[in-house]
């Protein structure tokens, strides 16, 4: 089952669409109210929970790059916060998307002929990993019945961008784990999907 809306974030964007916290409202809303899953379906299942960093292209739209680290900080409590929500709603295997190096995406080496990444800019996605990954840690540790997953975006983009010479042609995905289940673990027959 997704949720997920294509331009949305943990708070909203310029994108007229549910944010985050309200696409798992939804989800919630049909666990609760509608009774489509059953709590049996609920914990053989994995949330795959993606942000693609439109809260960041929206705050810097409309701002400036000065505030970036308070604001990565809240968006990262905020994603946080969300990760806690699906998880008291039932779910007990969670998988997140660290941020991919943003200074390297086409829009951004568009300026300098697809030649360049811009390092701010990774900057920026490294402390969200960073504070993203610590945040996780306290998370599982606070929490009971809790596995999550960090799928770090950003090393596999490198591994793309730096054409990774031991397999060319073949990239790959890092799965950090959070917990000390193997990644097999996270196999489930439902997967619900945020954005």
């Amino acid at each position: 089952m997704n949720f997920a809306y294509g331009g949305t974030g943990v708070f909203d964007t310029d994108i007229s669409q549910p944010n985050m916290t309200s696409q798992i409202n939804l989800f919630e809303n049909i666990v609760t109210q509608d009774k489509v899953y059953t709590n049996t379906d609920l914990q053989s299942s994995v949330a795959l929970v993606s942000l693609a960093g439109n809260d960041y292209s929206n705050y810097l739209k409309h701002g400036s790059k000065q505030g970036l680290e308070e604001f990565t900080k809240s968006v990262v409590n905020q994603l946080v916060l969300d990760l806690q929500h699906i998880h008291n709603i039932g779910v007990p295997k969670i998988v997140v998307t660290a941020m991919e190096p943003v200074g390297c995406l086409p829009v951004i080496t568009s300026l300098s002929g697809y030649m360049n990444c811009t390092e701010s800019l990774n900057n920026v996605s490294l402390l969200h990993n960073d504070l993203l990954h610590k945040s996780v840690e306290r998370l599982i540790s606070n929490a009971t019945n809790l596995q999550v997953s960090v799928i770090d975006l950003y090393g596999a983009f490198l591994s793309v961008l730096q054409g990774h010479k031991s397999q060319p042609g073949f990239s790959y995905f890092f799965i950090t784990t959070s917990h000390r289940s193997s990644s097999c673990d996270l196999l489930a027959r439902l997967i619900i999907i945020f954005n």
